[in-house]
């Protein structure tokens, strides 16, 4: 948990989702320095493109759960950015990101495919509900409450799959299977958690 006066802001090869207006777009966080980050992205909004800088804002995932940062994003030419794979872009701030929800109330229904080995048996299936400590994935499997599965899923924004060992919390009466992960490697929460958010986000609208 954090300390009250956290300022909750992401850290170094953190997923962030940059927002401009309806554009949301997925980079990282190469370095933090006082009330500034330098990020790293495949592409940027429009608007920010055009302009060079702009206010705008980040949504990002701390331990206490996802949180929302403004500030202004400005390009950095490549000439001072040669070791930034990417685009490099300089968000600057305030220093204080505000917390949206707690992260085991980050859940929400999110179909995406996953494939998923237990014992001899693999198969690509879908998740039906997603959070970051599990998911509910559409069935039948052959499984078995407590059976550890090996599991491989793509999350939008992230170029590398997610894969792990889980195990089998629950079956539903129609067959479905919820597994709750195991441990992950740095990032890998965050960019579940945060994918997850954002499709909670956009379900409200």
């Amino acid at each position: 948990m954090a300390a009250h006066d956290d300022p909750l802001l992401p850290l170094p090869g953190a997923p962030v989702t940059l927002v401009v207006e309806a554009q949301r777009m997925r980079a990282r966080v190469i370095v933090d320095e006082p009330r500034r980050l330098l990020l790293s992205a495949e592409v940027v909004p429009e608007q920010l493109a055009r302009s060079g800088s702009l206010d705008c804002r980040i949504e990002y995932i701390v331990e206490d759960g996802p949180c929302r940062l403004q500030g202004t994003a400005t390009m950095v030419p490549r000439s001072q950015a040669e070791n930034v794979s990417g685009l490099a872009v300089r968000f600057t701030h305030d220093g204080n990101g505000r917390l949206l929800l707690r992260s085991e109330r980050v859940r929400a229904p999110f179909e995406v495919e996953i494939g998923v080995e237990i014992g001899d048996d693999a198969r690509t299936t879908r998740t039906l509900d997603l959070r970051g400590g599990g998911a509910l994935i559409r069935g039948p499997l052959k499984a078995e409450v407590g059976d550890v599965v090996r599991y491989f899923i793509v999350i939008p924004g992230r170029r590398e799959a997610i894969e792990g060992d889980a195990r089998v919390a629950r079956i539903t009466d129609d067959g479905d299977v919820a597994i709750q992960f195991g441990e992950m490697n740095l990032g890998e929460r965050d960019d579940i958690l945060l994918a997850v958010f954002e499709a909670r986000t956009a379900a409200a609208r």
